[in-house]
């Protein structure tokens, strides 16, 4: 049997490596993590070193598992509902975090904020090399004029998904965050070079949500930050992006979601989801809402769509009441307990707990955002990214806890 130490040992990498995967490959970063959750398990059964629920934050995520795993009788898809639940076994990571990393919990939380970056980045040149070859093949491609075309914007619009965005989001911001607060030239070198590469890929993907939700929490990590003078280069790079004709394209196309003839988000949330809940007040179960159940409340809506493009109303539809009830207040202590941790490490001064809880916080923010015109919380790989924001959160609590008790 493997020491109490060495499994530590091992734990930490196996979590550093999840989170560097999770924007790379999805089958790499479950691996991972679903093996940092069994190892800790293992450590857990076997020598006892935590009471994982001692956390408010693991008891708010367990029941939001057991509202899910009850949702298997009170839902109305069982083989849908039990064909998901083993992601709820990632959840595990968040005490994992907390004990893995808590003798440095600053030094090693900033290690998972960087792994991330890291990640996004490797994704971001994926793109930027794979878009333009793509783009070349496409079969109505006649040379540069071509970006002309009616459906050229419809056409790269198809080469992305909701799921990279949002890496991109967040990096974008997280590398914004350690260029504010680095002073060594060829960091900050790497950092434009980051940047420059997640921007390129976040343009490419053509996705608004994800725009809109970047542009909402950049402002708030100005006030967060105290440097308004970060304005003048988010406008100046604003008024380059809507230089290009094709976001333009794509911003005047908001609308097309508020017609009703269209069968877009506007339809989903005020006939689809009023109807659905109406009927289903338990919820239809986790993870297991069909076309068909839309279809039927509204003939307008999109083949092959199977959720609400909305946090609190899919969630609501899956598990009732009662299941978003308990996923609201852990949303809102989670951006609490974060929040307080930020001040708490912002009056000690600039260093690894301060900078990594900021890129937290600000990233955390902006998932909710994302999440209110995407079920970004029911995404794969963006509940890894969840569940790894909760760990670290958890950690820098407990960890600041310890410290403020030596203190006094």
């Amino acid at each position: 049997m493997i020491s109490l130490d060495k499994g530590t040992i091992v734990l930490q990498y196996l979590l550093l490596a999840g989170a560097f995967f999770i924007p790379v490959a999805n089958t790499c970063s479950q691996f991972f993590l679903y093996l940092s959750a069994l190892l800790f398990t293992c450590l857990l059964l076997t020598y006892k070193p935590v009471d994982i629920f001692e956390s408010r934050m693991f008891r708010l995520a367990t029941c939001f598992a057991l509202i899910a795993i009850l949702s298997l009788f009170t839902g109305i898809y069982f083989e849908r509902t039990l064909d998901k639940l083993h992601r709820l076994c990632l959840l595990l990571t968040i005490p994992a975090i907390a004990f893995a990393f808590k003798d440095d919990a600053g030094k090693f939380s900033w290690k998972c904020v960087v792994a991330l970056l890291l990640g996004t980045v490797t994704l971001a040149i994926y793109d930027t090399i794979r878009y333009p070859i793509q783009i070349t093949q496409w079969e109505l491609w006649e040379g540069l004029a071509s970006i002309k075309h009616a459906d050229f914007t419809a056409y790269v619009q198809s080469l992305g998904n909701m799921r990279d965005p949002q890496f991109y989001m967040v990096g974008l911001l997280i590398a914004v965050i350690l260029f504010c607060y680095t002073d060594t030239k060829v960091v900050k070198f790497l950092l434009i070079a980051a940047m420059l590469l997640i921007g390129i890929a976040f343009i490419y993907q053509f996705k608004r949500g994800s725009w809109f939700a970047f542009g909402f929490s950049f402002i708030i990590l100005i006030s967060f930050i105290r440097r308004p003078k970060l304005i003048f280069p988010i406008i100046a790079v604003a008024v380059l992006f809507l230089a290009i004709p094709q976001v333009r394209e794509r911003l005047t196309q908001v609308v097309d979601e508020f017609d009703v003839n269209h069968g877009g988000r506007l339809v989903l949330w005020t006939k689809v989801a009023p109807k659905v809940i109406q009927d289903h007040p338990l919820g239809v179960g986790y993870k297991a809402t069909r076309w068909e159940d839309f279809h039927a409340s509204y003939r307008l809506i999109a083949p092959d769509l199977d959720h609400l493009h909305n946090n609190i109303l899919q969630i609501t539809a899956e598990l009732g009441w009662l299941g978003i009830i308990v996923w609201l207040v852990w949303m809102v202590y989670t951006v609490h307990l974060l929040w307080l941790n930020f001040k708490r490490s912002r009056a000690k001064g600039c260093d690894f707990r301060s900078v990594s809880t900021l890129c937290l916080l600000v990233a955390f923010i902006a998932l909710l955002f994302e999440g209110m015109v995407e079920y970004n919380f029911g995404d794969g790989e963006i509940f890894m990214l969840f569940c790894m924001i909760f760990g670290l959160a958890e950690l820098l609590r407990a960890t600041g806890q310890e410290e403020a008790s030596l203190e006094t």
